[in-house]
């Protein structure tokens, strides 16, 4: 059931594979012949034997179409089949096991059990008649069949983008003229620049300051350069002396509090001197 929900989520483009209603340890699947090949265009139905210690050992597989390399309603020998368990790995599963047939197909038997070694015509012949084959167990059509992993196809080769994000291609042509950003003016850049610089040496946002005009702005020519150092100078903060002028009246404050303490603390001394001598 885990690798059929797998194959469910992610179905595969050359084949398709689903367990019996009646028997979860019967699956009946139907491959895609490979591209180049004498079975390109070919459409093969079979099934797989799962043991019950699968995935632990390896299922039987059995074609059930003609297709000229392997014989029909027996079981095939094969590295991924249950004639090879001590080369079974249980990671690799129904998937890997579909995978693997359809690429043995263009492979020569070499008289191998279950195998054949038919001509490159009739397999041709093979592949062009598989579509109006129909399963008698599972009623799995291969025209049908077929239709379904065509689709399935396109859909792999054209995906979705996962978050929906439109390209400009989809994008209406009302909304491709926004897209152009706003020019911006060399002085208005630096005015721009300025304003931030202010903003981040006084800590405090400021209001938006409007751009300079254009008037003010004069070519290098018509007016003679000026130091950039006064306006610094005669912008600088006021808060500086302020804080100067107020420490000698915070040192004039500390030095009464801290008499009255000494004062306080002499008489307190005094009096615990006389109580004491009066005790005794």
């Amino acid at each position: 059931m885990s690798e059929l929900k797998k194959l469910q989520k992610d179905p595969p483009k050359f084949f398709r594979a689903e367990p019996l209603e009646t028997d979860i340890f019967e699956w009946h699947f139907t491959i895609f012949g490979p591209e180049e090949t004498d079975f390109e265009g070919g459409v093969y139905h079979g099934k797989l034997k799962l043991p019950p210690e699968y995935p632990m050992k390896p299922p039987k597989i059995i074609l059930l179409t003609p297709q000229g390399r392997w014989k029909i309603n027996s079981k095939i020998c094969l590295s991924i089949s249950d004639f090879h368990p001590e080369t079974w790995q249980p990671s690799w599963g129904i998937r890997t096991a579909l995978t693997a047939l359809r690429a043995f197909m263009p492979t020569p038997g070499k008289g191998a059990i279950g195998s054949l070694d038919a001509s490159s015509g009739a397999r041709k012949v093979l592949a062009q008649r598989s579509e109006a084959w129909k399963c008698n167990q599972c009623g799995a059509c291969m025209r049908d069949v077929k239709k379904e992993l065509e689709e399935t196809q396109c859909k792999v080769a054209t995906p979705k983008h996962r978050d929906s994000i439109p390209t400009f291609a989809d994008l209406p042509p009302e909304a491709l003229k926004t897209t152009q950003p706003p020019t911006i003016t060399e002085d208005e850049d630096l005015c721009l620049d300025r304003k931030v610089s202010e903003k981040n040496d006084s800590g405090e946002a400021e209001e938006e300051v409007a751009p300079a005009e254009p008037d003010v702005v004069a070519a290098p020519e018509d007016v003679p350069p000026q130091p950039p150092a006064e306006p610094a100078v005669a912008a600088a903060p006021v808060n500086p002396p302020n804080r100067v002028s107020s420490q000698p009246e915070h040192d004039t404050l500390n030095s009464m509090i801290l008499i009255l303490m000494t004062i306080i603390g002499s008489i307190l001394v005094k009096k615990l001197l006389s109580a004491f001598a009066q005790a005794l």
